[in-house]
């Protein structure tokens, strides 16, 4: 295919020559400026119509992502803060609790910061992050009478994840063969020695153990609500098991397997004192329903064992794809703070 420029040159190049024809013979053929600039038309016609044939592309693909907001926290993106707002006398303490999920893909690093404003400043505002994530473990033991801990094949390990809607839990251990056993949460009175029985407790499974004496049995229970329970002697002011029995938490719930012949259901307590029949707690814990917010005053003693530390020991500096956390804001005044209104400002921040 000649170009357009070429078909110019040649028409040119042929009206130019047409005049020395005519001058040989008169009966020569002569191509007229008119005429060539017609034939010149012609060409780039066809020239045109031809070029028009050919593809510049194959097809299109058009793209329209809508992206979402990877680490959202409480299900929000940043344009939907959350905002608490509460009175408080000095020398009081405030506990929310909050999830942060990374929904993308790869990992997401995090880091916390906080602002305080007030009228005396940041100091005297203490703000504390406790991460309640994953499953923790209880070890249950058979005791002798001065409630030590018998050394022998007999145990259990209930774990349990301290912060969902619903208490799940799972129970791995030995004990007598083919005995029906029931798990239960076991309140204390005030008079604890004298008034036993854990009324009311709670009931959380019954399963019978194999011919050796091992099990391995898992659920969850809707408690609709916290663990312990507020009139739970072991949450109150005098209970500190870190003292009396080397506990790592001083307040809490006790957890107790029991053969079912010594509980009565309807009354939820224990009918017969068989110490010898029971696993024991080794530990207090502390279950927290996530549906309610803010976490229950009566249980804020609990948090009195807890490490309050920074974000990069409490809180995963990088969110695996997925990985969703449970994690308390504790936020504590001094008791000889100046008075007045303190704005606090909690940001989850991406990082390298």
């Amino acid at each position: 295919m000649k170009s357009i420029s070429e078909i110019e040159s040649f028409v040119d190049g042929v009206s130019t020559s047409s005049p020395q024809r005519k001058k040989r013979s008169r009966r020569g053929i002569g191509i007229t400026k008119k005429t060539a600039m017609g034939l010149l038309a012609v060409l780039i016609a066809g020239t045109l119509i031809a070029s028009a044939g050919i593809l510049s592309y194959y097809g299109t693909v058009n793209t329209q992502a809508n992206v979402t907001q990877s680490v959202l926290i409480d299900g929000q993106n940043y344009e939907n803060p959350i905002s608490h707002s509460f009175d408080i006398n000095a020398g009081c303490m405030k506990i929310f609790k909050h999830k942060i999920k990374n929904t993308a893909c790869v990992e997401a690093p995090i880091d916390i910061t906080t602002t305080i404003t007030g009228p005396g400043g940041p100091e005297g505002v203490h703000v504390r992050y406790i991460c309640m994530d994953g499953w923790k473990t209880l070890t249950l033991e058979n005791k002798d009478t001065s409630w030590n801990v018998v050394e022998d094949d007999y145990y259990a390990e209930f774990m349990y994840n301290p912060c969902c809607p619903t208490l799940d839990w799972e129970l791995v251990g030995k004990f007598m063969p083919e005995t029906e056993y029931v798990l239960i949460y076991y309140a204390d009175q005030p008079d604890r020695f004298s008034n036993w029985g854990g009324a009311p407790a709670l009931e959380l499974a019954t399963f019978t153990s194999d011919g050796d004496g091992s099990f391995s049995e898992s659920g969850n229970v809707n408690l609709d609500g916290c663990l312990p329970k507020e009139n739970d002697w072991n949450i109150g002011p005098d209970a500190d098991y870190v003292a009396s029995d080397g506990y790592e938490h001083g307040k809490g719930a006790k957890i107790w397997l029991i053969p079912s012949d010594i509980y009565n259901g309807i009354d939820s307590e224990l009918t017969d004192w068989v110490p010898d029949e029971i696993l024991f707690e080794t530990d207090l814990i502390a279950y927290f329903d996530c549906d309610i917010n803010p976490i229950p005053e009566y249980l804020y003693p609990y948090f009195e064992y807890e490490e309050y530390t920074s974000h990069s020991e409490m809180v995963p500096e990088i969110l695996q794809p997925g990985q969703e956390i449970c994690f308390f804001m504790l936020y504590y005044f001094d008791v000889d703070i100046i008075p007045g209104q303190y704005d606090i400002a909690t940001k989850i921040i991406p990082t390298e």
